[in-house]
This record gives C-alpha cells, sequence and structure tokens, in this order.
C-alpha cells in the first residue's frame, strides 16, 4: 500500500515557486530604482545643458554689446543698431533677455561692472547672469530669445544709452 500522507508533508515543490516569485519581485524593485534614478540624472542633464547654453548665448550677446559700445563715437549723433541672430530656443525652451543697468545686478564675482545680461528660462530655477563692463550707460531692455537688436542711441544733450530689444 501506498502511504498518501507522506506527500502531504512534502513541500520541495512549493519552494520553487517561491524562488521564482522572489526573483521576479527583486527584479521588479531593482528595475523600478534603476528607472527612477535614470529620470533623475536626465532631468539634471537637461537643466546643466540649458544652463551652458544660456551662459554661451549670454556671452554671445555680452560681446557684441561690447563691440557696439566700442564702435560708438561718443560724441557724434547717430543711432547705431546691430541684428544679433540667437537660437530661438533652448532645450526646448523659450528665453528671456534682459539687459540691466549695474545697480540691479546682484553679481558678487565682479569687482565693477556697467551692467548684466539676465537670461532667464522656464527650465531653470535661477537665472543666467553675464556682466557687462561697458564705457555707455546702460538702459533697460529685454528681448525674446531668437534675432535680439542692440541699440545704441546719442543724441545731442543727453548721455548716450544702450539698450536690446526685439524690433528698433
Amino acid at each position: 500500500m501506498i502511504d498518501r500522507g507522506h506527500f502531504r508533508d512534502d513541500r520541495r515543490g512549493v519552494s520553487v515557486a517561491v524562488t521564482h516569485i522572489l526573483a521576479i519581485g527583486i527584479t521588479t524593485i531593482l528595475l523600478a530604482g534603476l528607472l527612477i534614478s535614470a529620470g533623475s540624472i536626465l532631468e539634471q542633464e537637461r537643466e546643466n545643458a540649458a544652463r551652458g547654453e544660456l551662459n554661451t548665448i549670454g556671452d554671445r550677446i555680452g560681446g557684441e554689446i561690447s563691440s557696439v559700445d566700442r564702435a560708438a563715437t561718443p560724441d557724434a549723433d547717430e543711432r547705431i543698431e546691430l541684428e544679433t541672430n540667437h537660437p530661438s530656443r533652448v532645450s526646448g525652451s523659450s528665453y528671456t533677455v534682459r539687459l540691466r543697468n549695474g545697480t540691479v545686478c546682484d553679481v558678487s564675482y565682479v569687482d565693477a561692472y556697467d551692467g548684466c545680461l539676465v537670461l532667464s528660462t522656464s527650465e531653470l530655477d535661477r537665472d543666467v547672469v553675464v556682466p557687462l563692463d561697458l564705457d555707455t550707460k546702460v538702459e533697460d531692455g529685454a528681448a525674446n530669445g531668437g534675432d535680439v537688436f542692440i541699440v545704441y542711441e546719442n543724441e545731442p544733450g543727453e548721455s548716450p544709452t544702450i539698450t536690446i530689444e526685439n524690433d528698433p
């Protein structure tokens, strides 16, 4: 006769199923953690790319403003308009460039500056600030990314000014 009670106490078949379930559960948890951390790293890299692009654009516009400032003749009655072309988007988002006079700029790493460019986008929680050292008085101005006009104006009896705008 066969003793059927002997098989009721045998748990070896259950351990294989439990091992498979545990392996699948642990693998799922590890993959979820990997995907979450990869998403965080991707977002951080996107912010770094946006900040780098804004720094580059700010440096280019700052150089172009300095060129107009040097080309201007302080004693002449003149108006200089320089159209500059820059990317209209950084990291997939639009951005704004504001030209501010030195009293508004908060740049602790530069001793003397006459103004600054403040570049902002929704991709970053902090603005990018590029200090400027100019001979001409800075008049506050703003332009959206893309075509930016740098305008130097010297009218008789007034101090020369320099600003930026989208349309002159």
